[in-house]
């Protein structure tokens, strides 16, 4: 993946490289024999029961979660450190879960660390939500009173996923404003986003003044 980034952001012209699913699949993932070997060699111990003592044994499920948090961190850093290399000036984001008090053990995401550390230029919150309220509780979960620091937090609306209109995806923007973000992003750009969501936006809110 490392290579793959460098590669792009080095052969062309892109503005930024946006990191989709940089998680675990959930809390039952991974057990394979090369994750074995490197959370053994990092702890100094064979770990018996394999891998149920992941998941039952206090000791080695707190360094079990641990390892997964670092493993997912390490890939941002080495990411961004590739395109720091290229000396293009690649933004790097990376989409989250929006509520990381949970999401630091079910997919070992802690992008709170990502921001301090600069890993990201911003983050993209997956504030999926069916309405204009929801959508603006799990804006405020995200990013209450961290909007505009140094590393941004740009809350997802889910067009496609939760199949919004041009009218509810408008809404949500409203609510994005609301919360003084500085952005937000559009998941995902198809053939509707495109063709009925878009064009009703450039109508006033993405409208260039």
């Amino acid at each position: 993946l490392v290579a793959i980034t460098t590669e792009v952001a080095q052969r062309y012209p892109i503005s930024g490289i946006h990191l989709d699913y940089i998680r675990y699949a959930g809390q039952q993932t991974c057990f394979c024999a090369g994750c074995r070997r490197r959370f053994e060699a990092r702890i100094g111990q064979s770990v018996t029961n394999w891998p149920t003592s992941c998941t039952t044994s206090s000791t080695i499920r707190s360094k079990w979660l641990d390892f997964r948090r670092d493993t997912i961190t390490s890939l941002v850093a080495e990411v961004r450190a590739g395109l720091q290399r290229t000396s293009r000036g690649v933004k790097l984001s990376a989409a989250v879960y929006p509520r990381e008090a949970t999401a630091r053990d079910s997919v070992a995401q802690v992008w709170s660390e990502w921001r301090k550390r600069r890993l990201v230029d911003f983050v993209c919150p997956m504030s999926y939500a069916d309405s204009t309220e929801a959508f603006g509780r799990l804006v405020q979960s995200a990013a209450p009173r961290q909007a505009l620091s140094v590393v941004p937090v740009f809350p997802g609306i889910g067009v496609s996923s939760r199949k919004l209109d041009a009218i509810e995806t408008l809404m949500q923007i409203r609510m994005s404003r609301r919360h003084q973000t500085g952005g937000f992003v559009l998941f995902e750009y198809n053939r509707q986003t495109a063709e009925d969501i878009l064009p009703m936006l450039a109508q006033g809110a993405t409208a260039t003044r």
